[in-house]
C-alpha cells in the first residue's frame, strides 16, 4: 500500500478520533489535541515520502490538533481553543520530563525494553522545543484564522470549509 493511501487512511482515523472525542465534549476534545501532539512529537521520528515530499509520518495528528481546536471554536468558543492549546504546551512540558525520569531509571540486568527507550526518548527535549515552537505557532495562526473564518466569511455555516482552510494556510 503506497504511502499516500496509508496516509489518508491516517487523517481519516484522526478525524475519526476528533469526531468521537468533539461527541464527548470540551474536556474530551481539549485531551485530544494533547494526546494527538504528544503522538506527533513521538512518531515524528519516522520520515517518509508523501506526495513526492519528504515528510513525517506524524503530520496527521497535527492536522487532527488543529480540528480539534476548529471544533472547540465553534462548538464552544475562542477561549477554549486557546486554553487547549496552552494544555498541548502544559503536554509538552510534561512529555519532557516524563521521558527524562524514565530514562534516569536504572534498569535491571535482565531489562530488555530499556535498550529501546533510549534511542527513542534521548532526543525528545530537543524534538520537542523545535515542534513546540512550530506547532504552538501554527495552532495560534489556525485559531486565528478559523475565526477570521467565521467571523467575516462563513458564520456558523460550513465547519468543514473553514477547517480546510485554516489547516491548510496554518
Amino acid at each position: 500500500m503506497s504511502n499516500e493511501i496509508i496516509f489518508l487512511l491516517h487523517v481519516a482515523t484522526t478525524m475519526a478520533f476528533s469526531l468521537a472525542a468533539l461527541a464527548l465534549g470540551q474536556g474530551a476534545l481539549t485531551a485530544a489535541v494533547v494526546v494527538q501532539a504528544v503522538f506527533a512529537n513521538l512518531f515524528v521520528l519516522k520520515q517518509i515520502t508523501l506526495f513526492g515530499f519528504s515528510v513525517t509520518a506524524a503530520d496527521a495528528y497535527i492536522v487532527g490538533c488543529m480540528f480539534c481546536t476548529n471544533f472547540l471554536q465553534e462548538f464552544y468558543s475562542k477561549s477554549a481553543a486557546d486554553k487547549a492549546t496552552w494544555a498541548f504546551v502544559l503536554g509538552f512540558v510534561w512529555y519532557v520530563a516524563a521521558s527524562w525520569i524514565h530514562l534516569s531509571y536504572v534498569p535491571l540486568a535482565s531489562d530488555w525494553a530499556h535498550g529501546h527507550f533510549v534511542p527513542l526518548l534521548r532526543h525528545v527535549p530537543r524534538l520537542v522545543f523545535a515542534s513546540l515552537v512550530a506547532m504552538f505557532s501554527s495552532m495560534r495562526l489556525n485559531n486565528f484564522l478559523f475565526k477570521i473564518l467565521s467571523t467575516n466569511f462563513f458564520g456558523s455555516s460550513a465547519l468543514w470549509l473553514k477547517n480546510f482552510i485554516s489547516v491548510v494556510i496554518a
